[in-house]
């Protein structure tokens, strides 16, 4: 996958995915130069010309392109590939075997789109919308007296000790069926958002209809109610598409990060292949000054002007089309909200250099606050 010699090879590993319908593969390498030590990648569809690239920006000490290799393999082996050939090396096999259990749950992912096609949509009455989370995502179910969590890779996870006793008490309380949510783990609450078994039916199997489906959460919130758990569990209510603009300027005032749209008619299809699920993200813009520069990724750290000293706000990826700014250099980003107290940009995104303007544009009073936050604006 190089022009190094096999001797510069220091480490190197093929990988294959086929869950699903995907057949990838993906080849990695640590290799040595003249001017130290690389980690270079491969990947695309079997059998067709490869995407190739870097993990390291630049040539870099033995160690860090060593935990720069360790961490792609293990992010991959956990990320459903699996090594190509049956001669596994004992780092391998040991990463293998701690891959965390697998469980019935394969999310149906959401299709960005901008404000203008989101409204679009909603002009057709073919759209219900929610409001747009911004915790992790969960499968909560319960079956045979037990419950059981997962998150969006289908891997078995835990929750907080409270979440999952409420579970199984309103499970038992409301008449023992099985059920399965998907849900945001809020951290004290789950939020439910879509059903995928309701009393013992499982909906993804009958493709039950999202308007179905919104009017079973329906329902369950009063469940949730009449049995004194809305302290652990929350339905996010589904509204008509046709009132977008009201729920958007509400859901923007309250500083929500976004907006779901899915289709009335639409039914559970895992992955992100289906145009029925979409959502519409609420940017906001910044100016900010780059600290450093990441010495193997391509990443810079931003920085805000807090009255005469510089903040650092968190790190952001620059594409592979732009330049690497220097430090001292100011650019634009995107992001969603800021932590308060001086804490990060959530989801920044890498918009462009800025020679226009000043450091005074840095400001950290420009920023814009998560919800709840004593800093918001």
């Amino acid at each position: 996958m190089s022009t190094a010699s096999q001797a510069d090879i220091l480490s190197s590993t093929v990988l294959y995915c086929t869950k699903g319908s995907s057949n990838k593969e993906y080849h990695l390498a640590l290799e040595k130069n003249t001017d130290g030590y690389l980690v270079r990648y491969a990947n695309g569809k079997r059998g067709s010309t490869l995407t190739r690239g870097l993990k390291t920006a630049s040539p870099t000490s033995l160690e860090i392109a060593q935990k720069v290799y360790d961490k792609t393999l293990r992010e991959k082996l956990r990320d459903d590939y699996y090594p190509a050939g049956e001669a596994v090396n004992a780092d391998v096999q040991s990463i293998i075997a701690s891959k965390p259990e697998k469980i019935d749950f394969d999310p149906q992912l959401l299709i960005p789109i901008d404000e203008a096609q989101a409204e679009e949509l909603c002009k057709t009455m073919e759209y219900g919308i929610q409001l747009k989370y911004d915790g992790e995502r969960r499968f909560a179910s319960y079956d045979n007296g037990a419950a059981l969590f997962g998150n969006r890779k289908g891997e078995k996870v835990q929750v907080r000790q409270h979440l999952a006793d409420a579970l199984v008490e309103f499970a038992q309380k409301s008449g023992g069926e099985s059920f399965a949510w998907d849900c945001e783990d809020m951290g004290e609450t789950l939020v439910i958002f879509d059903l995928l078994k309701y009393k013992g039916e499982d909906l993804r199997e009958s493709k039950a209809s999202f308007h179905l489906r919104a009017m079973l959460m329906t329902t369950l919130q009063h469940e949730i109610e009449f049995y004194g758990f809305e302290k652990f569990f929350k339905v996010e209510y589904v509204q008509d598409g046709l009132l977008f603009e009201q729920v958007k300027a509400i859901a923007e005032f309250d500083s929500e990060e976004g907006l779901v749209l899915k289709k009335w008619d639409s039914i559970i299809e895992p992955g992100l292949s289906h145009n029925t699920h979409f959502k519409l993200k609420f940017w906001k813009d910044a100016t900010v000054k780059v600290l450093s520069v990441h010495p193997t990724k391509r990443s810079v750290q931003m920085g805000v002007l807090d009255g005469t000293n510089w903040v650092a706000v968190g790190n952001v990826t620059i594409p592979v089309n732009a330049s690497i700014p220097a430090p001292e250099t100011l650019i634009d980003v995107k992001y969603l909200y800021a932590y308060p107290n001086g804490g990060s940009l959530f989801e920044p995104s890498f918009k462009r250099v800025r020679t226009d303007l000043t450091e005074l544009d840095c400001s950290i009073e420009k920023l814009s606050y998560k919800k709840g936050s004593d800093q918001l604006l």
